[in-house]
């Protein structure tokens, strides 16, 4: 991706079609940087917030990641701001990635509910080897089974740092409703009464 040196005020960088933003990083000083708002969501949408990728700024290229970034408000489609933190080829680097759960349709003509516990597992890799998300295939799991942390399958060079423990999702029973009917209705209003002669 090629990125500018932003030299305008951020309001103006982004009527000219540009999203402002900010790289930064080990031995590299903050720079105001500016991209075109298509090419930042492009990026966006292949790189998330997880897996490196290379920049080029002033005909040198660098490896960075998206840290952050915020969205124009009222419009999700469309950012703001960004920072790039650069890195090294040899740094370890921590994320939160998104389950992407495959197979849960399986489930919606049964009497079986889906429940994640889970929506985003933290994970370590190292430069090159991020993932923007996990997919997990639930199609396989029953009601005696929960799934868990150490039953994800992962990407090679990814490794989750939750608890292995801690369960991803399960499925339950759904609860029987048993509606009353209006002989139910009538039998419990003749009961009332036969115990008001009573008294």
């Amino acid at each position: 991706m090629n990125i500018e040196k932003r030299t305008k005020r951020v309001d103006e960088v982004r009527k000219s079609g540009f999203v402002p933003g900010v790289v930064y990083g080990k031995d590299f000083p903050s720079t105001s940087v500016q991209v075109p708002a298509l090419e930042f969501t492009r990026a966006i949408q292949q790189y998330g917030t997880s897996k490196t990728f290379s920049i080029k700024l002033e005909g040198k290229k660098h490896i960075v990641y998206v840290r952050e970034y915020q969205n124009v408000y009222m419009d999700h489609n469309a950012y703001s701001h960004f920072d790039l933190v650069k890195v090294s080829s040899t740094d370890t680097l921590q994320s939160n990635v998104a389950l992407h759960f495959i197979g849960r349709e399986v489930f919606s003509k049964s009497m079986l509910v889906f429940t994640s516990n889970l929506d985003e597992v933290e994970v370590e890799y190292h430069v090159g080897s991020g993932v923007s998300h996990l997919d997990v295939n639930v199609e396989e799991l029953t009601e005696e089974t929960a799934m868990y942390v150490k039953d994800l399958v992962l990407p090679k060079g990814i490794k989750v740092l939750n608890n292995p423990e801690q369960i991803v999702c399960a499925l339950s029973q759904v609860a029987e409703v048993v509606e009353e009917t209006d002989e139910d209705e009538q039998e419990g209003f003749v009961a009332e009464e036969k115990v008001e002669e009573e008294e």
